[in-house]
Order: structure tokens, then C-alpha cells, then sequence
């Protein structure tokens, strides 16, 4: 009997661009869920014990996707968990990042998403910022047109992937991603602490972009 898949989704997909340049289109959402996950879980219904993805090194969130959900179902289960607790908690996991297109659904899910992007702002997120500054050999700090920025390094979309990670920087990441952050979180709570992050963060950009120029 079969026991092993191998999925080829390493293309670019020319023939839906420009979609498919801001999200692979293995992750494109048929119904609640990415059309990926549809063929994954029938392979997986027939019998298929390993899938293997042939993927390119632009789609590497198809991975991360998989990875961090089967990881916690084979524990889970393990545990004796039950089916409805396990696909509960992988939503949790699915859902919780921007790009997966996923919305959280239960309450669970809403708070680990809202606590995931809490912590991109604030004195967390600043340490995090600049950590993520010196591995891709970005900048400090950069005057620069954010518009312009934006359609040259972002395709023209605040929330698509940088495209030349040398050329970012905080203040840039802070305009374009986090000073509104607040506004997509789910719970009240949620927006007032990420809000009061987001009023530090700020702090924090204006005294750097002074003592710079002094």
C-alpha cells in the first residue's frame, strides 16, 4: 500500500500574478482553509503516512505552516487528547500569524494571536527589531519617503515581504506594519496593551532619530 506523497508546489505561478508574488498559490483560501490543506488532509484520509513538499525558498511558510500543527497533534495525541482538543489547538497554531490568511475563530486563538503580535512592539519589540537589523545586515535608522518605499522594496502592499531586507529598518517596520497594529487585534484588552506598546515603541524611534541628528 502507498504510504508516501510527494507534493510538487515549487513554481511561481506566472499565470496569477501579481497574486500569486504576495501569496503562494498552494495557500489561497477555498472556503476557511488554504486549498494545501484540503489536499493534505485527503492524502492523509487515504492512508498517506509522509508527505514530502517540493517547494521553492519563497515558499517556506508552507512549511512552517504544517510543521508547528503536525508537531502539536503528535504530541496531543500522544497525551490522549481528543480529536475535537487537538484540531481546537491547531487552529490556535494556524492562525495565529498574518500570513497564513487564516482567521482565528475561537477565543483561545484570538488571545495567542493577539499575544503574538503584542510582542513585536513595546521593549520586546524593539530588542527583537534590532537583533533582526544586524542578522540581515539592515539599518538603524533611514530617512526615507515611506510611500516611496513601499512601492520600490514592498511591491506597492505594507504587508507583503521585503523584497531587499538591507534597506529596512525599524523606523520603516514601526510606519508600515506597527503603528496600527492595535486595530487588528481581537480583544479589548489586546488593544490596550498593544496600543501602550505602541505609544513606547514610538518614544523610543523619536529619541533614536534625535540623538542621531543632534
Amino acid at each position: 500500500m502507498i504510504k508516501k506523497a510527494v507534493l510538487p508546489i515549487a513554481g511561481l505561478g506566472t499565470r496569477f500574478l501579481p497574486l500569486s508574488k504576495e501569496l503562494p498559490k498552494e495557500f489561497w483560501p477555498l472556503a476557511d482553509l488554504p486549498v494545501i490543506q484540503y489536499i493534505v488532509e485527503e492524502a492523509r484520509d487515504s492512508g498517506i503516512e509522509e508527505i514530502i513538499f517540493v517547494i521553492s525558498p519563497e515558499k517556506k511558510m508552507i512549511v512552517d505552516y504544517f510543521n508547528g500543527s503536525a508537531k502539536a497533534e503528535k504530541i496531543l495525541k500522544e497525551l490522549d487528547f481528543s480529536s475535537e482538543e487537538i484540531e481546537a489547538i491547531k487552529h490556535c497554531i494556524i492562525s495565529h500569524r498574518f500570513r497564513n490568511n487564516q482567521e482565528p475563530k475561537t477565543k483561545e486563538a484570538q488571545i495567542l494571536f493577539d499575544a503574538d503580535k503584542i510582542d513585536s512592539v513595546g521593549a520586546i519589540g524593539i530588542a527583537r527589531s534590532f537583533i533582526w537589523v544586524g542578522k540581515n545586515n539592515a539599518k538603524m535608522y533611514t530617512d526615507i519617503d515611506i510611500e516611496k518605499y513601499i512601492n520600490d522594496n514592498l511591491g506597492g502592499d505594507p504587508n507583503s515581504r521585503i523584497r531587499n531586507k538591507t534597506k529596512h529598518s525599524p523606523q520603516i517596520e514601526f510606519e508600515t506594519k506597527f503603528k496600527n497594529l492595535a486595530n487588528s487585534l481581537y480583544t479589548e484588552k489586546g488593544r490596550k496593551l498593544c496600543q501602550e506598546r505602541i505609544d513606547f515603541y514610538k518614544n523610543f524611534l523619536n529619541q533614536l532619530e534625535k540623538e542621531i541628528l543632534e
